[in-house]
Parts: C-alpha cells; structure tokens; sequence
C-alpha cells in the first residue's frame, strides 16, 4: 500500500506548475516579422516617390520655359501690330483726305445748302467704306454704333479702339484719337450713361467734312451711323419724306484707309 505523504504532494504540484511556466515561456506572445523585408519595401518606396518627384519637378521647369517663350512671342507679335497701326494712322493724319468723286445729280442743293433725305450714304474715311446714315434732326450729337469698345494710351495721349456694327454685326475694327468724354440720356434710359467721343473725317455727296461721334455700345441699330443736329446745323436742308437725294461716293481702288477687319 503506497502512502502519499503531505510532501509528496506538495512536490507534485511544484513540479506540474514549473512544467506550466516553462511551456508558456516558450509561446510566442506576437507573430513574427521580418524586419529586414519591411526595410527594404520602405527603401524601394521611398526611391520610387523621389523619382517620381523629380520627374515632376523637370516637367514643371520644361512648361515653365514653354510658357515664358510663348509669351515671349506674343509680347513681340503685339508690339509689332501695335508699330504697324501707329504708323498707319499718322500715315493717314499726314495724308490730306482726297475727295471721293460721286455721280451728277439735280436738286441736291437748296440756297447753297445739301438737301438730305431721311437717309443717305455717307462714306467714313478711318473705314474707306460707304456706310448708311440716318439723318436724324431730333438728336442732338452724332453717333456711331458700335461694341467691343476699349480705351488705351498711345504716345502719352487717350485713345479708344472699337468695332463698327453693321446689319447688327460686329465688323471694321477702327482706332481713333479720344476726344472728350460726354453724359447722354435717351428717353428711353431711365439713367443716364458716359460715352466716348471721336472726330472722323466723312463725305456726304460732295460735302468733306470732320464731325464729333459719340460711340453708342449696341449691336441693334439699323444705321450704322446717326447725323445729329450739330453736324447738319449750318449745312445741310432735311427733306424727311425722301431718302438717299445725295449721289452715292464712289469708291477709289487707291484709296488705302482700310483698317482691320475681324469676325464676330
């Protein structure tokens, strides 16, 4: 009969828990990892992302320099339209206006004064065009219709740069000497607006003559330019019930005051 004594047991249970630490010591408490894998993925990364970097970078400096070169460009084309078109217009500033020859017509004159219709042909210089006016006794100034309006400094002195509107379309782009600014209301403005004024050689029949334009910002006017009283005061008789009593100018091949033309 075996006797199982206090000590015996005691050294039992020693044993068991001593065989219990020494398996659990030898768990891993986290899974393992290799470092030196991890390293290289972040190196080889990292390489990649400066490449690309400095890729970049170049592409930014190429773009730079196409930017600057294009500009470079465009600075010399402007300047060079900007030379051609001041000497054109002191070309024509130095040029007397030559008369445009126009067809014999009877009754054109009353004591000496033009006899107007509602409507007549006026040809403008600064265009070399024939243009249709209205001949209108109830405004005060003349204007011209007109859009795309810009003022800018040439030789130290104000000019305006516009398009004419013909059959509400932009057409003739025109430079000319600003004159003054004016206020105009229209019965049909609740407010008044600013415009510019030029003066712009013209011939209406066999009468040449310089008259003050206001530029009206519209594209809806069936003349492109209105003579108003101030012009007509001293010079002209209307007769509203006929139209186009002034023999139609005609136009000289030689005659070079063609400005540029653009599309709308």
């Amino acid at each position: 009969m075996i006797t199982i004594t206090f000590r015996s047991v005691v050294f039992l249970a020693l044993c068991w828990c001593l065989a219990l630490s020494t398996g659990c010591s030898q768990r891993p408490l986290t899974p393992g990892y290799d470092l030196t894998a991890l390293q290289n993925v972040q190196e080889s990364h990292s390489q990649e992302f400066t490449q690309q970097q400095q890729q970049l970078k170049q592409q930014l400096h190429l773009l730079a320099q196409t930017q600057q070169q294009l500009q470079l460009q465009l600075d010399m084309q402007g300047q060079l339209q900007a030379e051609q078109l001041q000497q054109l217009n002191q070309s024509q500033q130095a040029a007397p206006s030559p008369r445009v020859p126009v067809s014999k017509s009877e009754n054109c004159s009353i004591d000496g004064k033009l006899l107007l219709g509602a409507a007549e042909w006026v040809w403008l210089k600064p265009a070399n065009k024939m243009l249709r006016a209205r001949i209108d006794t109830g405004a005060a100034t003349s204007s011209l219709s007109t859009t795309n309006i810009e003022k800018f400094e040439r030789d130290g002195k104000n000019w305006v740069r516009f398009q004419l509107v013909e059959q509400g379309q932009p057409g003739l782009i025109i430079e000319a000497r600003l004159r003054r600014t004016v206020k105009v209301r229209q019965a049909s403005m609740k407010q008044s607006e600013r415009r510019y004024v030029v003066r712009l050689p013209l011939q209406l029949g066999e009468f040449m003559d310089e008259a003050e334009f206001t530029l009206a910002d519209r594209v809806n006017m069936i003349y492109p330019i209105l003579l108003g009283r101030e012009f007509l005061r001293d010079v002209a008789v209307v007769d509203v019930s006929k139209k186009y009593i002034q023999a139609k100018p005609q136009r000289l091949p030689e005659l070079g005051f063609v400005m540029q033309t653009q599309s709308p």
